[in-house]
């Protein structure tokens, strides 16, 4: 009698260890199913934002130093038909017809936007002139020089609606404004970033 009821108790414990190792394996199960669901969301947020918010990039050229070092690291915010300003460092595509790109690698490039629609922009003996007056260019380097293509000494131009007028902040390896085959404008439609604050600096 006391055998078959030691089995007996020993089967229910049997029964109760199989429950207990089933709930839990729910229980973990449950919990991977909520953080791969909570992987997902964090990945989709992401996307999003990279596609239509901001987005990080490294700085490749060298163009934009002293402002922008090559190897640093920058956040950009998207701005959609936005209106740039005078001083606004903008992202753009390289050629006109090029699809803004939504993630991956980015083939586009930065300037600085030196004139907006109704400006003169005069390059005069190595200087910039803004309708008629020099502009502060605290970001330059000391005694920058800002070149014409083919040793020029003068040039003038009339910025016209729907462009900017922009050059890269090292005057002398920057391909801008001054010397695009397809003429010195660049068109709103291909800017589709704008700089916000550089997080990482390349130390250079």
């Amino acid at each position: 009698m006391k055998k078959k009821k030691t089995e007996n108790e020993n089967l229910n414990k049997d029964n109760e260890t199989k429950g207990t190792k089933g709930k839990k394996g729910k229980i973990i199960a449950k919990k991977a199913a909520g953080w791969v669901v909570y992987a997902a969301v964090i990945v989709l947020i992401v996307v999003i934002i990279q596609a239509f918010v901001g987005f990080c990039a490294t700085i490749e050229a060298v163009s934009m130093e002293p402002t922008l070092m090559a190897g640093d690291k920058a956040a950009f915010l998207r701005k959609s038909g936005y209106k740039p300003e005078r001083g606004d460092i903008v992202m753009f595509t390289k050629n006109d017809g090029d699809k803004i790109p939504r993630w991956g690698e980015l083939d586009a490039a930065c300037k600085r936007v030196i004139g907006i629609p109704g400006d003169k922009i005069e390059i005069k003996g190595g200087k910039v002139y803004l309708n008629g007056e020099e502009p502060d260019e605290a970001y330059l380097s000391e005694n920058v020089s800002t070149v014409l293509p083919g040793g020029g000494d003068s040039e003038v131009y009339i910025v016209p609606e729907g462009c900017v007028f922009v050059l890269g902040d090292n005057r002398g390896n920057s391909d801008d404004s001054r010397f695009w085959k397809s003429g010195p404008y660049l068109s709103t439609k291909r800017i589709f970033a704008k700089y916000w604050f550089t997080y990482h600096h390349s130390g250079k």
